[in-house]
């Protein structure tokens, strides 16, 4: 099951924060060639896997975090795990795709601390390899290409298993592929600011240990004796948002992993993670998320 408590760890002090380090084993899920004619709009997704798009025909679009993206031939596409999105096509399109997860979540942790671009120019051994892994692994290719039909945990997790009991040469095969598809995009990443300030740090620190609690700006402001204005000013140089940006965050992150605990309704995940109100926290969870609860459970359970 995905844990979303790595969601955070990007806005930790820099003093605590992790040294970058990937040393998981990628694995595939499902990968193969895709033709297209005919219109579909496909959204919103939050995938528990990643996905690689490498175009060679046609256009399509991704609206990803409100930005329109254009898909066209000879450019390389990644869609980070549980980044919601749509996938949009008025007509002919043909590429290659390739989805896969890391088990540990240590990749996760990795997309949070960078920022990725979303597209990169392919080369010749960017297609060969893509074209190699496809023909190679073809029982991997989707069978339907509409995401109800795989995009859910049982899908996964069988894709998952059949993955597991392949050769271990073989696997660190397909995992050396993998790692050097996305290598090309962290090649061009760009490193997050980590939190500097100590007084931003302990406001990070309260908002996680209490974030089931009610929490105030006037109490996040008097525990570092700053006035509310400064406080906002300083927590959005430092973070990108402001503390009740953070805390709505860091609330509908736990409530992400909660849900897709099976034993869990939303009225009893609100409560956890601090809404008294079923109704202001499905809103919150749209907001952040680009879906309502109800949706985000049907696609991942």
């Amino acid at each position: 099951m995905i844990l979303y408590s790595i969601f955070f760890l990007s806005l930790q002090p820099a003093s605590t924060q992790t040294m970058d380090s990937f040393n998981s084993r990628l694995s595939l899920i499902h990968l193969g060639y895709s033709k297209d004619n005919e219109n579909w709009n496909y959204g919103p997704l939050c995938s528990s896997f990643s996905r690689l798009y490498l175009v060679t025909r046609g256009a399509a679009k991704v609206v990803m975090n409100g930005v329109k993206h254009q898909l066209t031939p000879g450019h390389i596409y990644l869609i980070p795990e549980l980044a919601t999105h749509w996938d949009i096509s008025n007509g002919c399109f043909e590429h290659y795709y390739i989805h896969f997860m890391d088990p540990s979540h240590q990749l996760m942790n990795l997309y949070h601390q960078y920022d990725l671009p979303f597209e990169m120019k392919t080369t010749p051994m960017i297609e060969s390899i893509v074209r190699h892994i496809s023909e190679e692994y073809g029982e991997y290719a989707l069978k339907e290409s509409l995401p109800d039909t795989y995009d859910h945990l049982s899908s996964i997790m069988t894709m998952y298993n059949h993955f597991e009991k392949n050769s271990i040469g073989k696997k660190m095969k397909i995992n050396s592929l993998l790692q050097y598809l996305l290598s090309i995009f962290f090649c061009k990443a760009k490193r997050r600011e980590a939190i500097t300030d100590s007084r931003i740090a302990s406001i990070v620190w309260h908002i996680e240990q209490h974030s089931n609690e009610s929490i105030r700006l006037e109490q996040l402001a008097e525990e570092v004796c700053m006035c509310k204005e400064s406080l906002i000013r300083l927590f959005r140089k430092q973070t990108g948002m402001t503390p009740i940006q953070y805390v709505m965050k860091y609330r509908i992150m736990r409530a992400e992993t909660l849900l897709l605990q099976n034993n869990h309704t939303i009225k009893e995940v609100a409560m956890q993670v601090g809404y008294k109100d079923q109704n202001y926290f499905c809103r919150c969870f749209k907001k952040i998320v680009g879906m309502p609860p109800q949706e985000f459970v049907r696609q991942n359970r």
